[in-house]
């Protein structure tokens, strides 16, 4: 089944080559085995940030750990040389955490690309007894188009580097058309294109030559991408809010929201509906409907700012109006003020090196447990930033 949530066929591309240079020699590391990369593979899908580090930043800890694969697949192939390379495929449910990488048995990176999308297969050839990987993207955009796209990596020098990207499959309603390849070869690639009946696109097919300047194979006109493109652009039907094109849409489909989602969401301007509001600079992030279980007697549902880096939080509960704070906690809130609503909370307290208060924000209708933790070297560097964002704490009633 093809993927709903598409990166978008305008996103930025993120592929990484890589060459290896300094004073120690193939001889001083002991090649690894498929078995292996495979752990370290899993080991930075757990978590691991040095082994991610070690594997290319396999996979951007900023955003929430990928959770379960549709394909995780791994193989080698060996060139002229005997130089055998490893690639491994990655394809989730979500595709901004896609991968195609390529790693020699020394563990060297020579390819990462994350900008794939939707279902992905990969294939090897030969070129001059080169081993060349192809790697075929099939997805949905705007919803209802679904096309296909093909990714060619070459080798040059030191490293493999991606030497042709076109879309190969385009289907919406009645109209159907492909662009298939006919050769390849280290001059060349020669395609053709099918097409509907009584199609109004008329070209039939397309040699791309290979630039040795920027080591890829430019078509004059490419004629099948920019029917593509012009397709898509000119949509009008109806889309969901589901592409992926920057940071910001990245952490979205993940379920996490960026600072500036925050702002835009959390600071309400008077007119909006009443409610419960805080403001985190950059760096945070937000979980939305999640289940809270530090520090209070059950688990309660509500939202938690985070920021990762600083091992801090703010966790936001909204209780029933005839509720009380102190019904979840073991802790008495003795310290009321006005601001103009009421807030009463605790003092700061340190247990075990970790800083912790808690909150009560009380509205018409509303009151809100809020659970502020931090560890002390968090603290101590960024208490200025803490208590802007409690002084922050808003609250809009009828």
């Amino acid at each position: 089944m093809l993927n709903k949530l598409s990166l978008g066929v305008t996103a930025l591309i993120f592929i990484t080559v890589a060459a290896f240079s300094g004073c120690t020699t193939e001889s001083d590391v002991k090649p690894f085995t498929g078995n292996d990369l495979f752990k370290l593979v899993e080991s930075a899908v757990a978590g691991n940030e040095a082994v991610n580090a070690r594997l290319g930043e396999l996979f951007d800890y900023s955003l929430p750990l990928p959770g379960q694969w549709n394909t995780f697949y791994l193989d080698s192939i060996t060139a002229k040389n005997r130089l055998k390379f490893y690639y491994l495929l990655l394809e989730n449910p979500n595709p901004v955490y896609n991968r195609f990488a390529v790693y020699d048995s020394l563990g060297h990176l020579y390819l990462m690309d994350k900008s794939l999308n939707g279902n992905l297969s990969v294939f090897t050839g030969q070129l001059d007894s080169i081993p060349y990987f192809r790697v075929t993207e099939s997805f949905r955009t705007k919803d209802t188009i679904i096309v296909r796209r093909l990714n060619l990596y070459t080798y040059h020098y030191t490293t493999y580097s991606l030497a042709f990207r076109s879309f190969t499959y385009y289907k919406e309603n009645n109209v159907e058309r492909e662009q298939y390849i006919e050769s390849i070869s280290l001059k060349t690639i020669s395609t053709k294109f099918r097409t509907e009946p009584n199609s109004d696109f008329t070209p039939e097919g397309e040699i791309f030559t290979y630039d040795s300047g920027t080591e890829t194979y430019q078509g004059k006109y490419r004629y099948f991408d920019s029917m593509v493109v012009q397709r898509i652009n000119t949509f009008k039907g109806k889309v969901s809010d589901r592409q992926i094109y920057d940071k910001n849409t990245a952490l979205r489909s993940t379920g996490w929201m960026s600072a500036e989602d925050s702002a835009k969401l959390f600071k309400k301007p008077p007119e909006q509906p009443k409610g419960f509001s805080i403001f985190v600079p950059e760096g945070w992030k937000i979980r939305r409907d999640i289940f809270i279980t530090a520090y209070i007697k059950q688990p309660k549902q509500g939202t938690m700012y985070i920021n990762d880096s600083q091992a801090a939080s703010f966790s936001v509960i909204e209780l029933a109006i005839d509720d009380s704070a102190e019904n979840h906690l073991s802790h008495s809130l003795e310290i009321r003020v006005e601001k103009p609503f009421p807030v009463r909370m605790t003092e700061m307290m340190v247990v075990k090196r970790l800083h912790m208060q808690f909150f009560e924000v009380l509205c018409s209708d509303k009151r809100y447990l809020i659970i502020f933790e931090a560890p002390a070297f968090s603290y101590e560097k960024h208490k200025d930033i803490y208590e802007a964002i409690i002084n922050s704490f808003g609250v809009n009633c009828s």
